[in-house]
């Protein structure tokens, strides 16, 4: 780790300029930064989940067992961008995405071999360097910033279908009216008399999406002098996702609770971070730097149950017969029911850097660094009882009342 001059890699450096980007553009995560704007990088961002993580990769898959993910480094220190641990969620969720981009000068990414060969077999899959924004000798300068917008995602959803007809057994049609699929059609094992369709995805009774607000607002603040240069923020990002109970079942549950759902259950996605900065370079001497950086963040993010769960929303949707069934049209489960479900992660993150340069000879410059990145994370799901599905969707059994919680909470700390 530590910075390293351009001359030293054999390959070609993409740049992007971060602080141009994010002062014209809506970005809310290093993903979006990178996307598009350098070649051989690839960014797959998640489904319409606010909070989700892009999977990033530098020319194309090197593993198919091991990550793929490149190395990323923070102002010389080595950044950890695991995957969020007991991520119940069913997207992806790595700490790469707990960056702001506000703070963020400039990204460097080393596509070569050169990677490896700088910075050890975990480069293997590239480089991603990261600048944070640093103070300038002067009169200290505001920035003052905030800005609004709202979080959609698209519902054009295809409608589901139902066939339903005859038996034929030995050449004679039945009487009773059974599911008669096209393949058993086509083998004459039956005969299709009628179909249905029904939409859950736009029907009023079980449509889960609709706009959420989002809003952004912060400030920073650089400057100094010959001795001493600042730079400072806060940040403030609260978003809501594109789901939201449909006011139909809102009702239901009223009348079959006898209270209110409650706001998260109501709104199921929605993400609240608050990030901190401060850098600041002290001169030690005419030919001495003394650089320390330091950036906390703290982050809750909640998830609509979903993912890979057989009871979540879009297997329920996407299985759902072409009727409306007696859960309102989907495979068996109310959709306020599985929005009742929990699924939430809080993430406390400081990560800092320390980095001495000292120049004695015009053509010799010594560097010292050190770096430490320090993470607790609180990940749960859980249903209340009384709430949610009443099978076994996710974990409690009928003995347990089909509710409980799930708590996964690690710590991690790592040194450079």
């Amino acid at each position: 780790t530590g910075d390293v001059s351009r001359r030293e890699v054999g390959n070609v450096i993409a740049t992007v300029k971060a602080d141009s980007i994010v002062s014209a553009s809506p970005i809310t995560n290093v993903g979006e930064l990178l996307q598009g704007r350098t070649a051989g990088v690839q960014v797959l961002q998640t489904y319409g989940v606010i909070g989700g993580s892009p999977n990033i990769r530098i020319r194309g898959i090197g593993s198919l067992s091991g990550s793929n993910e490149p190395l990323v480094v923070i102002d010389g220190a080595r950044f950890s961008n695991e995957n969020e641990p007991g991520n119940v969620s069913g997207i992806r969720q790595n700490r790469l995405s707990t960056i702001d981009p506000e703070e963020i000068e400039s990204l460097d990414v080393i596509k070569g071999p050169s990677a490896a060969a700088l910075y050890g077999t975990a480069a293997a899959n590239g480089v991603i360097i990261i600048k944070t924004k640093h103070g300038r000798a002067g009169s200290t300068k505001w920035r003052v910033f905030a800005e609004g917008g709202a979080s959609a995602i698209p519902d054009n959803y295809p409608a589901n279908y139902w066939s339903f007809g005859r038996n034929i057994t030995n050449g004679v049609t039945g009487t009773a009216a059974i599911h008669c699929t096209l393949a058993a059609s086509a083998q004459g094992q039956c005969v299709i008399d009628s179909t249905t369709s029904f939409n859950p995805w736009k029907d009023p009774r079980t449509d889960p999406f609709q706009n959420g607000p989002t809003s952004r607002y912060g400030a920073q603040a650089n400057g100094g002098n010959d001795q001493i240069r600042f730079f400072v923020s806060a940040d403030r990002d609260v978003e809501t996702g594109p789901y939201k109970m449909p006011a139909f079942e809102q009702n239901r549950l009223i009348t079959e609770r006898g209270f209110t759902p409650n706001g998260t259950q109501i709104r199921p996605n929605q993400l609240h971070q608050t990030s901190l900065r401060g850098n600041f370079t002290f001169s030690l001497a005419k030919n001495a730097t003394l650089d320390v950086t330091s950036g906390y963040q703290d982050r809750e993010n909640l998830t609509p149950f979903d993912g890979t769960f057989f009871q979540g929303l879009s297997n329920q949707l996407f299985s759902a017969p072409g009727f409306v069934t007696a859960s309102n049209g989907t495979a068996g489960q109310f959709v306020g029911d599985i929005f009742s479900v929990g699924q939430r992660e809080q993430l406390e993150r400081f990560f800092g850097s320390v980095t001495a340069n000292y120049t004695p000879r015009a053509w010799l410059q010594l560097t010292a660094g050190g770096g430490i990145d320090n993470a607790n994370s609180n990940n749960a799901q859980f249903q209340f009882p009384g709430q949610g599905p009443t099978t076994s969707a996710w974990g409690p059994t009928a003995a347990q009342g089909f509710s409980g919680v799930d708590i996964t909470r690690a710590n991690s700390l790592q040194y450079t």
